[in-house]
């Protein structure tokens, strides 16, 4: 099994926040119970044991939170809600790698949404995986240290329909020794653009560097990548359609 050594944070305990006990933190049950406010909120910090899930059971917001993430520890959004993150949200690892943020497939309705800005999300083993039908907007977001940045399965679209600017200006790096796996992860995805066709030069740029593959697209179909910048890999970036050759990098 790959592993990153991750020089995280070995306190999970907010000094001023919310620190959450128990294997399952319901933000609809922290609403109707008065823990948080409906809608959205801006507490500083909130912390997760070990094993555990935030459940993002209702549309809600998060600006400038830090939330630290116990060991195996997740975030579920469940279908057909979002999750948004805004202005300087830190998701970010205590006691060991965490699972990052989970989009749940669509199941009778939309899957789960994730609109991030402005964010960083780091030491996760795959800091966003987005299913079938599930939507996106990441936008001037760092993904640091994380095993795989992004993997997306099934067809997955944007929060704002077909607008490309819904995926632009993010950072996939890492900083420590060994590099991370993969930057962005297609596997049996379907018709997914990142940059926009045909501008030149781009105006909607993504930037990866320091990761052992850039981009690794496995039994994908209709996946399109313009405007990436591609620095200091150690291994290539793989079948990518527009090409239809393997880039090396």
């Amino acid at each position: 099994m790959y592993s990153l050594n991750v020089f995280a944070q070995t306190n999970c305990t907010c000094t001023a926040g919310l620190n959450i006990t128990g294997d399952t933190f319901s933000i609809q049950k922290a609403i109707t119970v008065g823990v948080l406010p409906s809608g959205g909120t801006n507490i500083g910090c909130i912390s997760i044991p070990g094993g555990a899930t935030i459940l993002v059971d209702a549309n809600y917001t998060f600006t400038g939170t830090t939330f630290n993430m116990g060991s195996s520890s997740k975030i579920f959004v469940k279908a057909p809600y979002r999750l948004t993150l805004r202005d300087g949200c830190l998701l970010k690892a205590c006691e060991g790698n965490w699972l990052g943020i989970t989009l749940e497939p669509k199941s009778g309705n939309p899957g789960g949404e994730l609109d991030m800005e402005d964010s960083k999300i780091q030491d996760a083993t795959t800091a966003v995986l987005a299913q079938n039908e599930c939507r996106l907007r990441l936008v001037s977001n760092d993904f640091e240290d994380n095993i795989n940045g992004l993997k997306i399965t099934g067809s997955v679209g944007f929060v704002n329909h077909l607008n490309p600017n819904d995926f632009s200006n993010n950072r996939f790096y890492s900083t420590v020794w060994p590099l991370a796996n993969t930057a962005i992860l297609f596997d049996n995805a379907r018709f997914f653009n990142i940059g926009e066709d045909q501008v030149n030069p781009p105006s909607i740029v993504n930037i990866i560097y320091d990761y052992e593959l850039g981009i690794d697209i496995k039994n994908s179909v209709g996946i399109s990548i313009y405007g990436v910048t591609f620095k200091e890999l150690t291994g290539i970036m793989s079948d990518v359609p527009v090409f239809s050759k393997r880039v090396c990098v």
